[in-house]
């Protein structure tokens, strides 16, 4: 490996080892943790989101030990940033653009972070990385790496849902750059049974053969703040119209998850359930107020890249993902979560939970210098799309390129067409888009070459 590469790397583990050591034994701030531990727990689906995350956390429960699972997650981190490395250095991309593309996920302090968190976000980002990388690996695909990128691709999406845009997007990439039918054949074989068979386990706790059964609810909760409701709206769906001024109206997470939401007092007809007639109603607001409801993503998209963090729109929720510097932020934000009154999963112990001040307070002050700003993901992406128009899709670099960006930038985007904007979904173009610049510029450069 090039020095370069490896100074990089001993950083990023330096930086992994102080978060270790600053917050014993996780970052538990999220009540998706609990869930996701309780799952693991009782081995059952969830309605809200899927469950691969808590397969991935059984393991640990086994050991009561959450920080063998931090550390676990930071290695899945770690190892990224090398299988990436290597990867760029086969396809023919220089080993200093390699390394630099590493920058970002070794170093991002929101990507140390998320890291620390009991979340699904950094073994989504594994999944996907590695299916990736075995999709571009060589020129031709084999039936194995076509199955286990398959395979891959699947946990992705039953880790979180937007993973199924990552398989949509496989599939165009492999029937447009592969062209090997077999191959092509064996990717949709590995990516069908293990969803179609979650879906029969799902179907055997909730009578329903899907995935989740509250779509409906996170594409009201999506546009509930803006809906005005001016149109022949269904009498029986009237309820859900939200008649404050908008200015007035709260977040995504109170129409999803309050108890004072619209939702509690909606009657739903008979031979019909509570989500088909939320996803009902949210597809007519689309439908009839189309401009509301894409000006509302196209503002989302648009924070996304804003040159510096902070709080504008409703649930933006910056702090959640900052280094918390005092104790009490962990207890008051941790602990007492309770959801619907029940008590956190057994394997939660408050009094095991520590912060060291010194340590929090360097990560808090490096993370608010040292992170992916927006106006980089768009470079990155121009970068990428450049070397692909440059090329005509015929060169190797500009067609993996292309397959980088458009991976990392669905994975990052399409959320905000269901739900509110969170900081959380940038975490898939970390990995992905400064790997497609990469690409990109080594595209642009062969085709330099070529043409003196």
């Amino acid at each position: 490996m090039h020095w370069p590469f490896l100074v990089l790397l001993g950083i990023g583990i330096v930086l992994r080892a102080i978060a270790m050591v600053a917050y014993r034994p996780i970052l538990l701030l999220q009540s998706d943790g609990y869930v996701y531990l309780q799952k693991a727990i009782d081995l059952e689906p969830a309605q809200l989101r899927p469950v691969f995350y808590s397969f991935f956390l059984r393991p640990f429960i086994e050991v009561h030990s959450l920080t063998l699972l931090a550390g676990a997650q930071h290695l899945l981190g770690i190892g990224m940033a090398v299988l990436l490395y290597v990867a760029l250095a086969r396809r023919g991309v220089g080993r200093g653009w390699a390394a630099a593309s590493t920058v970002p996920l070794l170093l991002d302090g929101y990507q140390l972070n998320i890291e620390h968190y009991l979340l699904s976000e950094t073994l989504f980002q594994a999944l996907v990385v590695a299916a990736v990388v075995l999709l571009t690996w060589s020129d031709r695909l084999g039936l194995a790496a076509a199955a286990a990128a398959g395979l891959l691709l699947a946990a992705a999406a039953l880790t979180r849902f937007i993973g199924l845009v990552g398989i949509a997007i496989a599939f165009l990439y492999l029937l447009l750059y592969k062209r090997n039918l077999r191959s092509l054949v064996v990717f949709s074989i590995s990516v069908l049974v293990p969803l179609l068979l979650y879906a029969a386990w799902f179907s055997s706790f909730y009578g329903t053969f899907a995935l989740t059964n509250r779509g409906g609810y996170f594409l009201y909760g999506r546009v509930a703040p803006f809906a005005e409701c001016d149109w022949n709206v269904p009498k029986t769906q009237r309820v859900l119209c939200d008649t404050r001024d908008r200015a007035d109206r709260p977040g995504h997470n109170h129409y999803v998850f309050s108890s004072d939401s619209p939702i509690e007092r909606l009657e739903v007809p008979h031979g019909r359930t509570r989500n088909e007639v939320l996803n009902d109603f949210s597809l007519g607001v689309i439908m009839h107020e189309p401009g509301r409801y894409l000006g509302t993503v196209g503002a989302d998209v648009l924070h996304t890249l804003s040159p510096f963090r902070y709080t504008g729109p409703k649930d933006a929720r910056l702090d959640l993902w900052r280094f918390p510097r005092r104790s009490d932020v962990l207890r008051d934000r941790a602990f007492l979560v309770r959801r619907h009154q029940a008590s956190p999963p057994p394997v939660v112990d408050e009094t095991r939970f520590r912060i060291a001040p010194d340590a929090a307070t360097f990560l808090r002050a490096y993370q608010s210098l040292v992170y992916l700003y927006g106006p980089l993901l768009l470079l990155f992406l121009i970068a990428a799309v450049t070397g692909w128009l440059k090329t005509r899709g015929r060169d190797r670099h500009g067609g993996d390129a292309l397959f980088f960006a458009a991976m990392g930038t669905a994975l990052m985007l399409v959320p905000f067409f269901t739900i509110n904007f969170d900081y959380r979904f940038i975490t898939p173009a970390v990995p992905l888009l400064p790997p497609a610049a990469a690409l990109g510029l080594t595209a642009l450069t062969r085709a330099g070459t070529q043409a003196t």
